[in-house]
């Protein structure tokens, strides 16, 4: 049985996993202020330097809790264990509990973090704490086709393709269709 909303820290070999605080403004603006220019239409749009002040970041901090907290999505934000890093975030929402216990995951690193194996690292780690703590069957990844770098990373994460989704998101206006691919608990443990 899920237990009710509260999140854990869950810590990996390089990662601290857990809730962003107010007191994660300078890492959060840090990684904003550095973060590549737009290398595809995944990035985020650039955070503005008048946007990134600490008590917009609180304020922005308190919505977003109010929030998922309403909803009962978690959201686990990454960080580097050895220098404080905001590295990005891991989510599961979408949330369908009875007889489903379904949620959709998602990741998103900053651009100039990639390719480092973060998301990887804390997505393996998340995945377990979905099934065994949150009380999820079934995790499904929905990713736009056009995203090679999710796919990729869902494909090395070992979840199933399952097929594709019409019409599932709204993306620039047009509805538009996804990949999914999905993991279980026996799915995931008899991966290689």
């Amino acid at each position: 049985m899920p237990k009710p909303y509260k999140q854990n820290v869950y810590r990996t070999k390089r990662l601290e996993l857990r809730e962003l605080r107010a007191s994660d403004w300078a890492a959060w603006a840090s990684a904003h202020a550095n973060a590549l220019p737009k290398q595809s239409e995944w990035d985020l749009t650039p955070v503005p330097k008048s946007r990134r002040q600490k008590t917009q970041f609180k304020r922005k901090l308190a919505a977003q809790t109010k929030r998922f907290k309403k909803s009962g999505v978690f959201l686990w934000t990454m960080f580097a264990r050895e220098t404080g890093e905001f590295l990005g975030w891991i989510d599961i929402s979408t949330i369908a509990r009875g007889d489903h216990q379904i949620a959709n995951l998602g990741w998103f690193t900053m651009s100039q973090h990639r390719r480092q194996g973060y998301a990887k690292e804390a997505v393996l780690k998340l995945v377990s704490v979905a099934f065994h703590e949150l009380g999820f069957h079934r995790l499904e990844a929905s990713i736009h086709p056009r995203n090679k770098l999710s796919i990729k990373m869902a494909k090395s994460l070992g979840l199933h393709r399952e097929g594709i989704k019409r019409f599932y998101l709204k993306h620039n206006d047009v509805w538009t269709d996804h990949v999914c691919y999905i993991t279980t608990p026996e799915l995931w443990y008899e991966r290689s």
